[in-house]
């Protein structure tokens, strides 16, 4: 007949056991699997790179790409890489990913906070979920404010404790 003795639950007391046919039993779930995994949904994660000075057009262009892959159910990464000197003015960085936000016309849930990845200023969005409502500007209000500016020195004036001055000889003050 080709049935088996198939024990079903071993950690019950007493153990359970089955007669059937285990090569049909394993084909049966072998299909349960291939279809639980047909209806998964994959969420890709699009990422978008800007720079801290990427034009008007261009940031245009990639909201539309961003809103698309969206409305598609996919997460999108906006990356403002730095390059160089673009390091000492990170907040530049932050008002362009600001505009970037204000673009996406509320079309997108913020996953992530910004926050910098060495010399990359990164954040989540994923789509909106079904159902939910959400208020006319929630996206650009639910972004961080930006860190304020580092004082580098330069021509902005004194910079610390150790400020001695035009022409100071840099060693210890004098008691004169």
């Amino acid at each position: 007949m080709g049935l088996d003795l198939v024990e079903v639950a071993a950690k019950s007391d007493p153990p359970v056991c089955k007669i059937m046919d285990y090569g049909k039993y394993k084909y049966q779930e072998k299909k349960k699997t291939q279809a639980a995994k047909k209806n998964q949904v994959v969420v890709e994660v699009k990422e978008i790179q800007i720079r801290p000075k990427t034009d008007e057009h261009d940031l245009n262009h990639k909201a539309k790409n961003a809103v698309g892959f969206l409305e598609e159910g996919d997460k999108v990464k906006v990356t403002v890489f730095y390059r160089g000197r673009e390091l000492e003015h990170i907040e530049t960085g932050w008002q362009t990913l600001k505009e970037f936000v204000e673009k996406l016309e509320d079309k997108a849930v913020l996953e992530t906070n910004p926050k910098m990845e060495g010399k990359r200023l990164a954040c989540m969005f994923g789509p909106i979920p079904p159902g939910k409502k959400l208020a006319p500007g929630h996206l650009v209000a639910s972004l961080p404010p930006p860190p304020p500016p580092k004082n580098r020195g330069g021509l902005g004036g004194p910079v610390g404790p150790g400020y001695r001055g035009a022409g100071g000889a840099g060693g210890p003050p004098s008691g004169t």
